[in-house]
């Protein structure tokens, strides 16, 4: 099978570092069978300039985007990884997480399981809570399961940056396409969960839409809208 991992990345070279050193080893317990691309995509060309030559690792593609960073919205981001992926599923993951060294090989041998026709959640490590609260946070999607939708846009545009991923776990669930894997795990270094690594320029900047996020969430479970069994957006 071919998996694509895909990683976007905004002024955060050291822990996109780190985040890929743990995404070879990883990729290096697929085994044979697993072909890997590794796709890490920058909004910032300077970033990207620095990193072609700090990680020039012949296991990844950089590439810069066309967009402005300020006009960056992470379900338009997906879904455009999603429709020109040529592989059989696409992990979606962020440049501040640490990949247990089998997360790759159980999520491929999962998501082959379901045909690619579905959605593998990852399982978030460091959460103290019960349950993380979203099991779509990160993940595998199967593209069969992506062409269910028109241009493969499995993630919700009516959000910027938070809460589409919710709406994908319902939209799979509801479905009887989703699989939460607790053997799937990685470390996210989000600053609720590891205080350490304080609230960063980025971390800022993806939530500078987060009480309109919040708001259009709301207002979509209120009138039962689910992206993917409904078409219908709330913001124009």
């Amino acid at each position: 099978m071919n998996l694509d991992v895909v990683i976007p990345t905004f002024m955060r070279e050291e822990k996109l570092k780190r985040a890929l050193l743990s995404v070879n080893e990883a990729m290096e317990q697929c085994g044979k069978d697993v072909q890997v691309r590794i796709k890490v995509y920058y909004s910032h060309a300077g970033e990207f300039s620095s990193a072609t030559k700090g990680m020039d690792w012949a296991w990844i593609e950089h590439h810069l985007l066309p967009q402005v960073s300020s006009k960056f919205k992470l379900p338009d981001f997906w879904n455009d990884r999603l429709r020109e992926s040529t592989a059989d599923a696409m992990c979606y993951l962020t440049d501040d997480v640490l990949l247990n060294r089998y997360c790759l090989a159980i999520a491929a041998m999962e998501i082959k399981k379901m045909e690619f026709d579905g959605v593998i959640g990852f399982n978030i490590e460091n959460i103290t809570e019960p349950y993380q609260p979203c099991l779509a946070a990160f993940g595998i999607i199967g593209l069969k399961y992506a062409d269910r939708f028109k241009d493969r846009q499995v993630f919700c545009p009516d959000y910027t940056s938070l809460y589409a991923d919710l709406e994908v776990e319902k939209q799979a669930t509801i479905l009887g396409r989703f699989k939460f894997h607790k053997a799937c795990i990685l470390v996210h270094f989000h600053p609720a969960y590891t205080l350490s690594e304080g609230k960063d320029a980025t971390h800022l900047h993806t939530r500078r839409d987060f009480d309109k996020d919040r708001t259009t969430y709301d207002r979509r479970m209120a009138r039962d809208l689910v992206w993917g069994l409904s078409g219908e957006l709330i913001n124009k």
